[in-house]
């Protein structure tokens, strides 16, 4: 089971990456009226500078083929709070101070749901939750009752910690995570992925108001469909195409001829013409908060072809249907109150996870 445990340990890194920059600011608003961009932008970043919030957030994911039905159903149910602490960083590097900066507190209910093709002889529903907390910088996770099915022999009722920024060093010393994983980190979070859609051909709408608890809200819709997008631009395909092939040739280029890189970019590109994103964020018009953001992937690709050599094997998606969603909804804005690091926890030391890949504390 020490795969599965290294999953758990780096699902909840991510999960408190996440959670350091919910919302980040935006800058484009597409065909929007000017008024219109103005309340969404304004909302964006009252929204991304809250000092402390508590929230929900449903995760959920699917993938399955036409002549085998769903392979598997996720969904996961978070609800937390979260605050933004100040700390003395005179001793802390830069790119390691927002560890320090956020206090959480987030349970998790996990359900997941398999085929019978996958388990014909086990249960196909497996149900599960856990609780975190994020206190200076150590994260704790409360594993009761996902112990039992990490390794059936452990049902111990306590709270485990782990260092998180000498993990996040340790992982990158290691190259489990990549040398640049701080810097990058910072930036995909801090992406403007509103503008980002916007600016290569997504349609931006406002939808009719919402009414809900006796308050009214604005409704900004963004949604890209790559077929269309390449269709309309020729210059975007190619460009994605040229890109996918510079990919390619950097990673895999000792490997194969510039030909084969070239027309597997070709058929990912072909695959990406069935994805569609959207993304829907709701505007408090009392409070000027951004109060739900949504975000869904759609990709079922419709195709017989077979790639051959298949670099990133996603020749496999073709005849697909992947679904990925995520509904994120602040509950209550600033004034929560601190969490606190639980009484008694056990380490988890960076070795007994990753040391020599071949023992796990679970």
């Amino acid at each position: 089971m020490i795969h599965l445990s290294k999953v758990i340990i780096l699902s909840a890194l991510l999960l408190w990456l996440g959670i350091i920059h919910p919302v980040s600011a935006q800058s484009s608003c597409g065909d929007l009226s000017v008024d219109d961009c103005d309340l969404l932008q304004t909302a964006q970043i009252t929204t991304s500078n809250l000092s402390s919030a508590t929230f929900q957030a449903i995760i959920e994911t699917s993938l399955g083929f036409e002549f085998l039905g769903n392979l598997f159903e996720l969904r996961v149910v978070a609800d937390g709070a979260y605050s933004r602490v100040s700390v003395d960083s005179r001793d802390i590097e830069a790119d390691y101070l927002p560890f320090y900066e956020l206090n959480a507190d987030m349970s998790l209910f996990i359900d997941i749901t398999f085929s019978e093709f996958l388990l014909p002889d086990d249960d196909t529903v497996t149900t599960t939750s856990l609780n975190l907390r994020y206190v200076d910088g150590m994260g704790y996770a409360d594993l009761t009752k996902i112990l039992p099915f990490v390794s059936p022999i452990l049902n111990r009722d306590s709270w485990y910690r782990v260092d998180v920024p000498e993990y996040i060093r340790r992982l990158m010393r290691d190259l489990i995570l990549p040398s640049d994983f701080l810097s990058s980190g910072n930036i995909a979070f801090a992406l403007d992925y509103w503008g980002s859609l916007a600016d290569v051909g997504s349609s931006v709408t406002r939808l009719e108001d919402d009414q809900r608890d006796d308050q009214t809200f604005a409704v900004f819709e963004n949604v890209l469909v790559f077929g269309t997008l390449f269709d309309e631009n020729p210059f975007e395909e190619q460009l994605f195409i040229n890109l996918f092939t510079e990919f390619l040739e950097a990673e895999y280029g000792g490997i194969y001829d510039d030909k084969e890189l070239r027309q597997s970019a070709v058929f990912y590109a072909d695959l990406f013409r069935s994805a569609e994103i959207r993304l829907m964020q709701m505007v408090g018009l009392d409070d000027g908060y951004v109060h739900q953001t949504y975000f869904t992937l759609n990709f079922a690709p419709n195709s017989d072809d077979i790639l051959n050599p298949d670099p990133l094997g996603l020749s496999m998606f073709s005849g697909a249907e992947l679904y990925f969603s995520i509904d994120f909804r602040y509950t209550q804005f600033e004034d929560v109150p601190l969490t606190t690091a639980p009484e008694d926890s056990t380490p988890v030391r960076y070795e007994d996870i990753f040391g020599s890949g071949d023992t796990s504390p679970f």
